[in-house]
Formats: C-alpha cells, structure tokens, sequence
C-alpha cells in the first residue's frame, strides 16, 4: 500500500520539521530499521525540506547487536562518521564467549564478524550519502540493539546526547517481528521516553495494535 506507506513518511517529515523550528536541534529514533532504506527516504523527505537542519539520528534494531557489542567492548562510541572502519577481529572470540547474546553466540566467529561489517558498512554508506547530498545539515548517526540497550545507552550520557523528540518504526507487524514483541518493546521505548520527556512525538506504521493505544498516528 504505497499510499499508506507515503503517509507515514510525511507524517514523520512534518514531526521532525515541527521539531527542529528555531534551529533547534532534533533527535530522531528509528525502530526497526534494519537495512536502513526507510530511514533514508525519511531522512532524504526531511533534509529536501530543511537543509540546514541540525539532526541527531539513532537506529535501533536486534541485527546491529554485533556493531553495538564490539562497539561497548573496546570503549567506542557507537557513532558511525563516515569513513572510519574499525578492525575488531580480534575481540569477536572474546564477545562470542562473554558478552552477546545466546541468539548470537550461536554463530561462529566469521558470521559474528560480517554482521558487523554489514552494520559499520550501511551506517557509513548512510551517514557520508547524508552529508554529500546536504552540506549544510549537521547530521549524526547511532546504532543500537534494543530499545532498553538504546535507553541506557542516552540516559547515562545525557550530558552530550538527548533523548528522542520523534520515534518511529514501520514494518514490525510481520511474523519474525512478532515472535520477537517488536510492537511490545516499541510501546516499552515510547513509555520510558514519555516518563521524561512529554512532548515528544511517535508514528507507527502497521497494523493496529489493541495493546498500544496510545500511539498517536497509527496508519
């Protein structure tokens, strides 16, 4: 359903435009974003229209559990800037052993070591498209895991990164999404970030939720 699906884009467009009035800074928060497509779109919709925003985007999705992890491991930032690639082949035994989680540990090590490089590349590939196609834009990108590790992960450096003015998520009706409670930890990210910050805006798109009423555009 393109139009749906066009809907959504704008709708999320016009939150962070209502947002970023005054020069403000935004940030952003994507669920479920995966191979970062969507995001994209959204964020090219939104940069056409104001392109000397200033925008702080973050990703969430279980597949950048091995960028986040090796990230937290080596005392990095999880921020992706374009054209840094870091070599963490030699920690990934050591994250196999003591750090991720059973659903990834069940991987052998090159598997774990191209999931992060598939995850460094689409949020480098990301961030420099951004920046060579909107100069002016001051635009910067994260990559987490979960919506609890992403919660933790702004709240205990609150002091340089601020917590969401507009979440997102599309697609995370379908059967891998449910087996996972997409939808439930979506609710759970939008309730922590409603506890602390009132006004920030979310837009889902997919089908109704009777559990999560109160999403406030839910196409």
């Amino acid at each position: 359903y393109p139009l749906y699906r066009q809907r959504y884009e704008d709708e999320v467009v016009a939150a962070l435009i209502k947002k970023s009035e005054d020069g403000e800074k935004v940030t952003y928060a994507d669920f479920g974003s995966r191979l970062m497509f969507q995001t994209m779109v959204i964020l090219a919709k939104f940069l056409e229209k104001k392109g000397d925003a200033k925008i702080d985007i973050h990703l969430i999705d279980r597949a950048y559990e091995c960028f986040s992890t090796c990230c937290d491991y080596l005392r990095i930032p999880r921020k992706l800037y374009g054209n840094v690639n870091i070599d963490v082949s030699h920690c990934v035994p050591v994250l196999i052993k003591e750090k991720l989680s059973p659903r990834v540990k069940a991987d052998q090590s090159p598997a774990v070591l191209e999931s992060y490089m598939i995850t460094e590349s689409c949020g480098n590939e990301m961030i420099k498209w951004l920046r060579k196609n909107y100069p002016q834009a001051a635009v910067n990108l994260w990559l987490h895991h979960s919506d609890s590790d992403y919660f933790t992960y702004v709240v205990t450096r609150s002091n340089i990164l601020a917590l969401p003015d507009v979440i997102s998520a599309s697609d995370i009706n379908d059967e891998l999404s449910v087996k996972t409670g997409s939808i439930a930890k979506y609710a759970s990210l939008c309730i922590n970030t409603l506890m602390r910050k009132k006004d920030f805006e979310n837009i889902r798109l997919g089908l109704p939720a009777a559990n999560v009423k109160w999403i406030c555009c839910q196409i």
